[in-house]
């Protein structure tokens, strides 16, 4: 039986080492139903950036002494299919720690199936979708706040909750640039310098990789 947890971080910042100052995950089935919810502070055992501090609000001397990263991540049913928004961001900060095995990025399909609001932040999908109002910069409240844009995406879709993991598994080719200064843009009409630069992300998303890789041979 597949386990799925909608997973979301608040981290020390965006510098070359990022570690996490709270981990939440919700424990969902394939229709969506709580079954587990886990929010915990987490000793990221550097020193956080003030940016970082002055969004999530919480500071070293907060969370000194609590669990590791690692020890809030045994905590997680594994292994598990990743749900999250931008979910490579989170993978990047706390992937080494736990097993998953399929992922759903609903930053990637509400760029699909959402074409049409503002931007695709979470901010902006919650408040453009009139979804639940959460606490702001809260681990806990971005995993309910993603929890009910994937119900909307689901019903977007028309597909089931594995059906859209099967789907998001296999990349795919994108007709145009999904964000940044080129957003809207035909592929060939992005310098090839800017695609250059793109394809040495390490955080990419798979089908903007694959696109971009696919144009490489072309």
């Amino acid at each position: 039986m597949t386990t799925y947890l909608i997973v979301d971080t608040e981290t020390s910042g965006l510098g070359s080492v990022v570690r996490a100052c709270e981990i939440a995950f919700l424990r969902v089935d394939e229709n969506l139903n709580i079954l587990e919810e886990q929010v915990h502070l987490t000793d990221p055992q550097i020193v956080m950036d003030p940016g970082a501090v002055a969004i999530h609000g919480i500071t070293n001397e907060q969370v000194a002494g609590f669990p590791s990263n690692s020890d809030i991540c045994a905590k997680m049913p594994q292994p598990f299919t990743w749900i999250g928004h931008n979910s490579s961001y989170d993978q990047r900060v706390i992937a080494e720690h736990v097993t998953f095995n399929g992922n759903l990025c609903t930053l990637a399909l509400a760029r699909r199936w959402l074409p049409n609001t503002t931007n695709h932040k979470l901010a902006t999908l919650q408040k453009e979708l009139g979804l639940s109002e959460q606490k702001s910069h809260s681990a806990l409240g971005d995993c309910r706040t993603t929890l009910e844009l994937l119900r909307v995406l689901l019903d977007r879709s028309g597909r089931t909750l594995p059906a859209l993991v099967e789907l998001e598994s296999k990349p795919k080719m994108l007709p145009k640039m999904i964000f940044g200064k080129y957003r809207g843009k035909t592929f060939d009409q992005i310098p090839r310098s800017y695609r250059d630069w793109m394809l040495a992300q390490t955080d990419l998303h798979k089908d903007l990789r694959y696109t971009l890789e696919k144009l490489e041979i072309l």
